[in-house]
């Protein structure tokens, strides 16, 4: 089985306030190095990432792929992490370089190899999200209010920056739902159309990977043995 890592690192030019994906996908890949793993790595970007700016970090292709530029939506985010729009993420989920693909946001730092994570048994291994329970997004919020959002988001939300998946037909059909969700209801980041797709993919096998893979934000302070940490400095 054809296995590696894909990162997917664009948006230079889209930005009012630009983040550092450049600085931060180098310092990941060292991580994932450091680490031990030693699977090639695939970037797939719109031309911010050149070759020369990855030489030396072993076994990796930058892949300029078009449909980025062609996806991304014509008008800026502004929110309060200062990133761009994601929505072109789905077009490269559904062109995955490798047969098993181990994909990660350019924020994170691995403390151990996720090698160990890939398996022929499962379509999708992949972490929930638990990042927003002790965020912002409850400020103000009563008692029955926050127990309704961390319910929904423990039972419910996938983080999507961080998984495992298999070129299957399943994983395909999940990533085509996505797409049409995301059209049909003019949603241009990729997290919330893959967990809504779930709702009407019944065939797919994904496996829940423990929160030491995933650790975030305030939540990430009670993980003891994190392995990998995901979030901005």
């Amino acid at each position: 089985m054809d296995k590696g890592v894909l990162y997917i690192c664009y948006d230079r030019e889209r930005q009012e306030a630009k983040v550092p994906y450049l600085d931060e996908l180098k310092r990941s890949i060292l991580s994932l190095r450091d680490a031990g793993c030693d699977l090639p790595i695939t970037i797939y970007t719109d031309d911010l990432v050149k070759e020369e700016d990855v030489q030396g970090l072993g076994n990796v292709s930058v892949i300029v792929k078009e449909y980025i530029s062609s996806t991304y939506p014509n008008e800026l985010r502004i929110e309060v992490h200062n990133r761009g729009w994601t929505v072109s993420k789905l077009y490269c989920f559904k062109d995955l370089p490798y047969d098993a693909t181990i994909f990660t946001d350019t924020d994170t730092h691995f403390l151990e190899d996720p090698s160990c994570l890939i398996s022929e048994d499962v379509d999708l291994a992949i972490c929930r999200e638990v990042f927003y329970i002790n965020s912002w997004i409850n400020k103000g919020k009563s008692r029955s209010e926050r127990i309704k959002i961390m319910t929904n988001e423990l039972t419910r939300r996938f983080n999507t920056g961080f998984f495992v998946a298999r070129k299957t037909k399943a994983f395909n059909a999940l990533i085509d739902k996505a797409i049409e969700i995301a059209k049909e209801e003019g949603i241009k980041q990729d997290q919330l159309p893959i967990n809504l797709a779930f709702s009407f993919i019944g065939d797919i096998t994904v496996k829940i990977l423990s929160q030491q893979w995933n650790t975030r934000g305030q939540f990430g302070k009670s993980i003891k043995n994190p392995k990998m940490i995901h979030q901005r400095e």
